[in-house]
């Protein structure tokens, strides 16, 4: 259960900063 909770934030980390980065160059 840790384990996916880790993965889940994970992803959500990069996804949020990938949208982060993509808000930034406009």
């Amino acid at each position: 259960m840790t384990g996916i909770a880790l993965l889940l934030l994970t992803t959500v980390h990069v996804w949020l900063s990938s949208i982060d980065s993509d808000l930034s160059r406009r």
